[in-house]
Formats: C-alpha cells, sequence, structure tokens
C-alpha cells in the first residue's frame, strides 16, 4: 500500500492538468447538469442490482471455494492443485477475456449495433444467471456418482462470471456516475461502494448454508439471485432511460 501510495504521488501530476485557459466547455452554464433531485428509482434500481450480483460474484471465494475443496479432483495431469490456487483463475481470466469482448463491441459497431448500457449490463446478469446452472448440472451429476468431478465444471463457471463481471461493474459505476448530480458524483460512489458492502455481506450469509443445503439448492438460490438482479434492473430501466434522456438534451442545449 505504501508503495502504490508513493507510485500515485509520484505520477499525479501526469495526471492533473494543473494549468491552461478553460474552455468554453468547461465553463458554460449548459453543460452543467446539476439536478434539483436525484433520481431515486433510477439509482436504486442500479445500486439493488450490483448489490445482487455482488452476492453472486463474490462466491468465487466463498461456496467455490468450498466446491473445489470439497468436490473437485485436485490433480490435473498429475500434478496437484491446491483449492486456494484457484483464487487466482479470475485474474488470469480477465487478461484473456477482455480483449476479446473489446473486439466483439467494435465488430458489432462496426455492423451498425450498438447496445445501451442497460441492455450490457443485463446480458452480464444474464451470463450470471448461466455461471450457477452450470454448477447446478454440476452438483446434480456429483451427488448421483458420489464422486469427485473434474475441474472443468469450475473453471467454465469461473469464465462465465468473468464476461459477467466485465459488463456488469464498470458499466454500473458509469452510470451512478451519470445519474447522480453533478456536485454530488463522490456521494453516488460511495453509495455504490455500500451496495458492494451489502453484496459482500449477503454472499457470506448465502455461503454460511453450505453446510445445511444440498450444493444444488445452494447454487440455485445463487441463480435466483441473478435473476432477481435482472428483475430489478429491467423495472428500473425506464427511470434509467428518462434520467440519461434528460442528461443528453442538457447537453444539446
Amino acid at each position: 500500500m505504501l508503495g502504490a501510495l508513493a507510485v500515485g504521488l509520484f505520477c499525479f501530476r501526469y495526471l492533473v492538468e494543473t494549468d491552461g485557459p478553460n474552455t468554453d466547455a468547461q465553463t458554460s452554464p449548459s453543460k452543467d447538469r446539476n439536478r434539483a433531485t436525484w433520481p431515486i428509482a433510477a439509482l436504486l434500481g442500479v445500486l439493488g442490482s450490483g448489490l445482487l450480483f455482488t452476492s453472486v460474484y463474490e462466491q468465487s471465494g466463498h461456496s467455490l471455494l468450498l466446491w473445489a475443496r470439497d468436490c473437485t479432483r485436485h490433480s490435473v495431469l498429475g500434478y496437484s492443485i491446491p483449492p486456494s490456487s484457484l483464487l487466482g483463475l479470475p485474474g488470469l481470466l480477465v487478461l484473456g477475456i477482455q480483449p476479446l469482448l473489446s473486439r466483439t463491441q467494435s465488430a458489432l459497431s462496426r455492423r451498425g449495433h450498438h447496445p445501451s448500457p442497460i441492455s450490457r449490463i443485463g446480458i452480464g446478469l444474464l451470463f450470471g444467471i448461466v455461471s450457477y446452472l452450470i454448477m447446478i448440472i454440476a452438483a446434480l451429476r456429483q451427488e448421483r456418482s458420489q464422486a469427485l468431478v473434474t475441474p472443468a465444471w469450475l473453471v467454465t463457471c469461473f469464465a462465465v462470471l468473468t464476461v459477467a463481471e466485465l459488463l456488469v461493474y464498470p458499466l454500473c459505476m458509469s452510470l451512478v456516475t451519470r445519474l447522480a448530480p453533478q456536485t454530488s458524483t463522490a456521494v453516488a460512489m460511495a453509495l455504490w461502494l455500500v451496495s458492494l458492502a451489502g453484496g459482500h455481506w449477503l454472499a457470506g450469509e448465502v455461503a454460511s448454508h453450505w453446510a445445511m443445503w444440498s450444493h444444488a439448492t445452494l447454487f440455485a438460490v445463487l441463480a435466483a439471485l441473478a435473476l432477481a438482479a435482472v428483475v430489478v434492473l429491467a423495472l428500473a430501466s425506464r427511470p434509467i432511460h428518462r434520467a440519461l434522456a434528460d442528461d443528453e438534451h442538457v447537453d444539446k442545449s
């Protein structure tokens, strides 16, 4: 942490413009999207879906790690792999999947397809559902055979969850800053972090039932939470579109 702070302080002058005249775009009152009121319904939808998705995604350090310990073979090609090593898998998957997502988005843009942020978040949440449908199938197979299963099930789940993460988190944070009044962006980001904290708490509450529920039941609950996130986002889609349309109207005026 001290090293990161030193690098940040050293590079601060390269990240912040300290001089230079203000442009008309910076000083024009018409560019100030400061609202008299917060778009409460829109923000609640984004924060609620973020909270529910976090409870699903953070199982990588909870129930999915327990699944790796209790239900997965620990040897691959003759090499023994400790379950805790799987905690680094999502980070490696991000490095491989992010370029593919960027290329996919560029290809869609060239063809004239420009999915809205809400659509992309919704797709990410659907990937969250799919990831636990995969684990439900794996759990049912493991219960029938009463034998350790291949780690390919877990790797596939992590890969699908990584796609969901890359679609949901950046776009949700962007929406939170766009929906908040310009003078209250920091407050809006604090609310976003509070929603993430709530998601971490809920993730722990669900994982605490690992020994009480069957594995298929627990993964079904997580799939239901991801589905609930889709429903929350869908209910808030109209207020979100309305708030974003108001911003575009102000920017054009």
